[in-house]
């Protein structure tokens, strides 16, 4: 049974016919990734070479050992297999099932509901459909044994999941002669200014077997450098899009988003990508969406907009949103399946820090179906709110699960432009849908952590896990990890282990990323001490490594060269590589450059 959300490189493969139907382009695209996901498992299995995999430290000691004897009757395995998607049947609560039992039985049950919500994740590819197939097909080689562990998954299920990534990166790696690098994204050719407070995400695809991706970067503001400080000199409105390889973003092409009746100067503001499904036809409109920010004005935030607009990136047009009925800048957004959510955040106007929400629902339709013309796109905002006592917040994490909201952390106060009363509880909030009823789940604090601003949250699919950050002049290096179990009493926190590499401190104001192909959670940059000149930054690639849910280690990642270590700027995790674009060094200067990062 696969359990599994994780990164990974993403492939190009074919088509192949599934269960005596051929799947075509017309198909669904969840089937036809796993169909082709399952033709080319067993290309992975026999190519991978294990022993230049284990030498290069790509596959761990007991996954090799495993692995070794058992490839060819794995290969066997997995060419076996026969995929059966059994709609949405109650009691299959996973994307794939074996029946482990009746180990000659050689049918993988699909359900198409959560191979869905998994593949729509925050990282979801169509590798994870591979991982997948090999994860089932470890299962009929001795990994049946479904007892729960101490964190609610069986060591089996584990075991397998950790054979499942180690085969599929060690064939990256061998497929692509890639070890482990630092690399400029290509120059521009046009002017893009030096900024700080923009946005920044990767554009979703509408082809899933795509071999590129893309990711957009609008809005923030030029600085001015003072006397013992940087402060924002004026909003901007203009923006870049970066289209990429996905096997190495260093292969890029960057055009300029089309500034015409685009949304007013902005920093603090939201964007989300999305691909939005026109209802009356099979065509789909891709774009990104700017919501709220402040404008600058005698380097203070002020003017929090209602205001947004939505950008066709087919048709490089812009269209301005409904106003929603809450103006906010710093606050959180995430995109769930045609729906953007909206929470918290500040009212500049009133001071206000809020502790609502609002939904951005996205309808397309075409006037006349026979028409070439683009899809209309239609906009409605409706508010949320928790239904128990939550304190109203800004500079909080937030994200989409593929089935609901989790909103952790950020600040409830500030004195002075800092964060006075940091906060380390949140919620996760699941919409009502055609399959669920609306359901709340408070997440408490960890009692046993300092509250702190400027932490880095990251979600792994599974567990929540906050590390770093800062309160009054101390930097934390401890963090915890919340297994989140669906009712609020029985939510359990752990400790970190707070055992450093060498040479490694505490960090705040630092970037973070799940990598999920290796079971890791990846940090970079930020400040190791709060100083006037800005020159204690963190100039390492740090990772904590989840492998083992019962012994969390840390490691310094060695790469051959790194950026300027940088505060300010903004990370993009894409599969098992980081982008980060801009930034503020500890030479005291900005950059508009980006860098890929392949740990």
């Amino acid at each position: 049974m696969m359990k599994l959300l994780c990164a990974c490189v993403a492939t190009v493969f074919s088509t192949l016919a599934l269960a005596g139907h051929e799947i075509g382009d017309g198909g669904d695209p969840v089937i036809v990734m796993f169909s082709s996901a399952h033709k080319n498992a067993s290309a992975i299995m026999t190519e991978v070479d294990l022993e230049k995999a284990f030498a290069e430290g790509n596959l761990s000691k007991d996954v090799y050992d495993w692995l070794a004897p058992k490839r060819h009757k794995m290969i066997q395995d997995i060419e076996s297999q026969t995929l059966v998607w059994n709609g949405d049947a109650a009691e299959q609560s996973t994307c794939a099932r074996t029946n482990i039992p009746n180990l000659s039985e050689t049918t993988v049950r699909l359900s198409l509901k959560h191979c869905r919500i998994l593949l729509q994740s925050p990282f979801g590819s169509e590798s994870l459909a591979i991982i997948t197939m090999i994860h089932e097909a470890t299962h009929k080689n001795g990994l049946t044994n479904g007892q729960q562990g101490p964190d609610g998954q069986s060591p089996d299920e584990i075991f397998a999941d950790k054979i499942a990534n180690e085969t599929y990166k060690s064939w990256i790696f061998q497929k692509e002669r890639m070890k482990p690098f630092f690399g400029n994204l290509n120059e521009r050719s046009f002017d893009f200014g030096e900024r700080i407070h923009f946005g920044m995400a990767k554009v979703s695809d509408d082809e899933p077997l795509s071999q590129s991706e893309e990711l957009v970067i609008w809005g923030g503001c030029n600085l001015q450098i003072l006397p013992n400080r940087a402060e924002c000199s004026q909003s901007l409105n203009d923006g870049a899009i970066y289209r990429y390889d996905r096997m190495d973003p260093r292969k890029g092409t960057w055009t300029s988003v089309n500034p015409d009746q685009s949304p007013s100067g902005r920093h603090q503001h939201s964007i989300v990508t999305t691909v939005i499904q026109d209802s009356s036809s099979s065509q789909k409109v891709k774009g990104f969406i700017v919501y709220g920010g402040c404008s600058i004005e005698n380097g203070i935030c002020k003017n929090s907009a209602k205001s947004g607009g939505f950008y066709n990136m087919t048709s490089q047009t812009w269209q301005s949103l409904p106003e929603s009925n809450q103006r906010r800048h710093s606050h959180s957004a995430s995109m769930g399946e045609q729906s953007m959510y909206i929470f918290g955040g500040i009212d500049s106007e009133t001071g206000k820090i809020l502790a609502h929400g609002e939904v951005l629902t996205m309808t397309s339709h075409k006037p006349n179906i026979n028409s070439d013309a683009a899809p209309d796109i239609d906009f409605k905002w409706e508010a949320f709110n928790p239904p128990f006592s939550f304190k109203p917040r800004y500079n909080h994490f937030s994200t989409w699960t593929g089935s609901g909201l989790i909103v952790f952390g950020g600040c409830g106060s500030k004195v002075l432009g800092r964060c006075s009363e940091p906060l380390m509880d949140g919620f996760i909030w699941k919409p009502k849908s055609k399959d669920n009823e609306e359901s709340w789940h408070y997440i408490s604090a960890d009692t046993n952590l300092t509250p702190r601003d400027s932490m880095a949250v990251t979600w792994t699919g599974k567990d929540l896990i906050a590390w770093g950050g800062i309160a009054g002049s101390t930097v934390f290096y401890d963090g915890s990890r919340l297994s989140i179990s669906g009712k609020s009493h029985e939510d359990q926190w752990s400790s970190l282990p707070r055992l450093l590499p060498p040479d490694e401190k505490g960090r705040f104001e630092h970037l973070a990323s799940w990598d999920g192909s290796r079971q890791r959670v990846l940090y970079w940059g930020g400040r190791t001490k709060r100083d006037h000149e800005n020159k204690s930054f963190a100039s390492t690639l740090l990772a904590l490594d989840l492998t083992n849910t019962l012994d969390l280690k840390w490691k310094t990642i060695q790469l051959d060269a790194v950026p300027q270590p940088s505060i300010y700027g903004q990370l993009l995790p894409t599969f098992d590589k980081l982008i980060v674009f801009g930034g503020f060094n500890s030479n005291q200067t900005f950059t508009n450059r980006g860098y890929v990062f392949f740990p």
